[in-house]
C-alpha cells in the first residue's frame, strides 16, 4: 500500500474551516475486497452538496504530527442523496493506516484506522484457519485468530479473545470454509460470533450500536429492527430479550432475533396491528401460527413476556378464548374491542369482555399509576393502545411529570400517522443523529409544526409550556383542516400573559374544547404541561389529526 497514491487518478486539496466530530458509525462502513485489492468507505452526510474528503496517511504516521508529504491518499466527493462513497485501490502491501473523513462545509471530522492485508496474505490467513479447523486443532486456530484479529474483525483496537469465545466460530469454520471471494461477509460473520458470546454472557447493554456489524442470512431483518427499536427504551428491552439465550450458530441467532422482535413489538409496538404484522412475518421462529382475528392480538399488546414460549402460551390461550367468545349468543362476551365513548376519538381500545348484565367494559390497563387522573385516563389508555404513547417505565405512565418538547413532538407525530422513515435531515444544532428524538423533531420541523427556540436550536430537554403545546397542536390541525378559523377570542382572564404567537392557537383549541384552564378562567400559559395533559389534548382532536 506504500504506493497507493499512484493508482489514484485525482487528488484534490481542500482548506478546512473548523473541527468537531462525525458520527462514529461512519468508521464502521468499511468493506474490503481482497480479490480486487481495494476497499470501500461509505457513509451518510445529511448536507446535500457538501464536499467530503478522505485522507489516508503513510504507515506509521498520525494526524497529531503530519504534513502533506505524509499523505498517501487524498480525494474528495460531493454528497449526493445524503451519501458518499470512496473506492480505494491499493498495492500488495499489508499494514494498519490512519485515516480521516472531513466535511468541508462544517469542518466535522472523524479519525479511524484502515486494516489492509494483501490478497496473498489474506489467502494465507484463510488457508491457515481452514486447515486448523479441518484438523480439529483448536489451540492453533485460536493462536492464528488472535495474531490476526485486527484484520479478521476490521478493528485495529480489537483485543485477543478466549478459546471459549471462539468455540462456536471454530465449529462454524469446520463446516463453512473461508472463501476470499466473500471477504466482506467473512468479516461480519467473525464479528457476529464474538457478539453472540457477549450476548450469551449478558455483556451487551444496548445492541443498537453493533447491529450493523452483525451478519444475517436475511439482511432485511436489520431494517425491521431499526423500525421497531427506535428509542433507547425499546433498544434496551430488545437487548434484554436476546441476551442469555445460549445462541450457538447463525441460525440460532436468526431465530432469537426474530423472537426478540416479536416480544418488543408486543410490549412497545404501535398497537395490535403492528403485532399482527410482525407475527405474520416471524411467528414461525417461536412456533406461532398466524391467525386472522384482530381480537387475538388485542389481548396480547402492552404486556411483558419473559420469552417466546411465554408469548406462545398466551397466544394460544387468546385463540382459545376468542373461539369461546365468538360461539356465545346475544348478551354474551364481546369478541372484539369496543370503541371509546367519545365523538372525537375514533380510537379502538382493547377491552375485557363485559358481563351479562351489560356493565361497562373495562379497558386494558397497562399502567398502575393513572387511577388518580380520571379526567385523562381514557386518553392515556387509548393512545397507549395505538402505540402512540408509552410509559416511562414498565407499568408506569407518570402522569404528573412535566413533558419535554421532544417528548410531546413524538406523541404528536405518532398521532398524525407520520413514521420515523419520513425523516429527511437534521436541522437542529442541539440534536444528534443518534438521539432517539432526532427523527421526530425534524419531521415536525419539515411539516411546519415547530420552528425551535432560537437559531438552529429546538430546545431539547426543555419542558414544554402550555402555550407552546397549543401552538404545535394548532399547527398540526392546520395541516389537516383547510378552513380552520383563526378569528377566535381567548376566554381566559390571564390572556395578556399569553405570547402573541400563541394567542390564536390557545383560542382555537379552547373553542374546539381541546384545552381548559388550570382553573375556571385561568390558563397559565407559561406553566409546564404534564404528560397527562399532553395525552388529553391530543386525544380530544385525534380524529382530526389522522
Amino acid at each position: 500500500m506504500k504506493k497507493i497514491a499512484a493508482v489514484i487518478t485525482a487528488m484534490v486539496i481542500t482548506v478546512f474551516l473548523c473541527t468537531s466530530a462525525f458520527a462514529e458509525q461512519l468508521t464502521s462502513r468499511i468493506e474490503y475486497n481482497y480479490t480486487q485489492n481495494k476497499f470501500t468507505i461509505s457513509g451518510e452526510n445529511k448536507t446535500i452538496g457538501d464536499f467530503v474528503t478522505l485522507e489516508i496517511l503513510s504507515e506509521g504516521k498520525n494526524f497529531d504530527d503530519y504534513d502533506y508529504m505524509d499523505l498517501l491518499y487524498l480525494n474528495q466527493q460531493t454528497t449526493s442523496e445524503s451519501e458518499y462513497k470512496f473506492e480505494v485501490k491499493y498495492k500488495e502491501s499489508s499494514g494498519i493506516y490512519n485515516a480521516r473523513l472531513v466535511s468541508s462545509q462544517t469542518g466535522e471530522k472523524t479519525d479511524f484506522k484502515i486494516m489492509i492485508l494483501s490478497t496473498t496474505d489474506m489467502q494465507k490467513l484463510y488457508d491457515a484457519l481452514n486447515n486448523a479447523a479441518a484438523n480439529d486443532n483448536r489451540d492453533e486456530f485460536s493462536d492464528i485468530v488472535n495474531k490476526n484479529i485486527a484484520y479478521l474483525s476490521s478493528d485495529a483496537d480489537a483485543k485477543p479473545v478466549s478459546d471459549k469465545e471462539l468455540n462456536n466460530y471454530f465449529e462454524y469454520i469446520k463446516s463453512n470454509r473461508l472463501d476470499i471471494a466473500k471477504s466482506a461477509e467473512n468479516t461480519k460473520i467473525f464479528n457476529t460470533f464474538l457478539i453472540i458470546e457477549q450476548l450469551n454472557d449478558r455483556k451487551v447493554s444496548n445492541i443498537n450500536s453493533i447491529v450493523e456489524r452483525m451478519y444475517f442470512k436475511d439482511e432485511d431483518i436489520k431494517a425491521e429492527y431499526k423500525k421497531i427499536a427506535d428509542t433507547e427504551i425499546t433498544q434496551k428491552y430488545f437487548t434484554e430479550k436476546i441476551s442469555g439465550r445460549s445462541i450457538k450458530s447463525i441460525d440460532d441467532l436468526d431465530l432469537r432475533f426474530k423472537e426478540a422482535l416479536i416480544l418488543t413489538v408486543a410490549k412497545y409496538g404501535n398497537g395490535y396491528g403492528e403485532l399482527k404484522s410482525i407475527v405474520e412475518k416471524y411467528g414461525t421462529a417461536i412456533d406461532v401460527t398466524t391467525v386472522t382475528s384482530d381480537n387475538v392480538y388485542k389481548k396480547l399488546v402492552g404486556k411483558d413476556y419473559k420469552d417466546g414460549k411465554t408469548f406462545k402460551a398466551e397466544f394460544d390461550k387468546a385463540i382459545a378464548d376468542s373461539g369461546k367468545e365468538s360461539g356465545k349468543g346475544g348478551g354474551g362476551k364481546s369478541s372484539g374491542g369496543s370503541v371509546l365513548n367519545s365523538s372525537l376519538s375514533g380510537i379502538e381500545c382493547e377491552t375485557d369482555a363485559g358481563t351479562l348484565t351489560g356493565e361497562t367494559e373495562k379497558m386494558h390497563m397497562p399502567f398502575d399509576d393513572i387511577e388518580g387522573v380520571d379526567w385523562a385516563s381514557e386518553a392515556i389508555l387509548a393512545l397507549a393502545d395505538k402505540g402512540i404513547i408509552n410509559g416511562k417505565a414498565p407499568n408506569q405512565f407518570n402522569p404528573y411529570d412535566a413533558i419535554t418538547r421532544e417528548e410531546f413532538v413524538k406523541i404528536l407525530i405518532g398521532a398524525m400517522g407520520y413514521k420515523p422513515n419520513d425523516y429527511l435531515k437534521n436541522v437542529f444544532a442541539d440534536a444528534d443523529e443518534s438521539d432517539w428524538f432526532c427523527k421526530y423533531i425534524n419531521i415536525a420541523y419539515d411539516k411546519g409544526l415547530v420552528k425551535g427556540v432560537g437559531k438552529d436550536l429546538f430546545g431539547v430537554g426543555e419542558n414544554i409550556t402550555r402555550e407552546d403545546m397549543c401552538v404545535m397542536l394548532y399547527n398540526a390541525l392546520k395541516l389537516k383542516i383547510s378552513n380552520i378559523s383563526d378569528e377566535v377570542k381567548v376566554p381566559f382572564k390571564d390572556s395578556d400573559e399569553i405570547s402573541d404567537y400563541a394567542k390564536t392557537a390557545v383560542g382555537v383549541l379552547s373553542e374546539y374544547g381541546a384545552i381548559n384552564g388550570v382553573s375556571e378562567d385561568e390558563f397559565q400559559p407559561k406553566g409546564n404541561a404534564t404528560r397527562a395533559q399532553a395525552a388529553k389534548v391530543i386525544y380530544l382532536v385525534y380524529d382530526k389529526l389522522k
